[in-house]
Formats: C-alpha cells, structure tokens, sequence
C-alpha cells in the first residue's frame, strides 16, 4: 500500500475519530490559524474530538 502525499494545503483525516484538519479553517481553539498548512502545525497539537497527537492524523 503506497502512502498519499502531503501537499501544502492538505487536509488531514484522524485515525481514530475521523475528525478533519482543514488547514482553510484551522483550529482557533490551539491558536491554529486558517492558512496554516500542516506541516506548519506544532507538535503539540491534539485532535479536538479524541485528544490524540498529530501523529495520528492521515491524509484525507
């Protein structure tokens, strides 16, 4: 199974609860701003539906 690539403006899909990062809109919440790609996301950052990392996150 071949891996899809990460563009800049990539929506990401969590794994566990299928909650989406639209990098349009961001994620206020964490002072994610919109336009913020997602490789520009911190580390930090936690899914807003299960509390997972970002290493949970899949390409959408």
């Amino acid at each position: 199974m071949s891996e899809k690539k990460i563009t800049d403006m990539q929506s990401m899909r969590c794994r566990v609860c299928s909650w989406v990062y639209d990098p349009e809109l961001g994620e206020p919440n964490q002072d994610v701003m919109p336009g913020t790609a997602w490789e520009s996301v911190p580390e930090t950052f936690l899914c807003p539906e299960c509390f997972l990392g970002k290493s949970e996150f899949d390409p959408a």
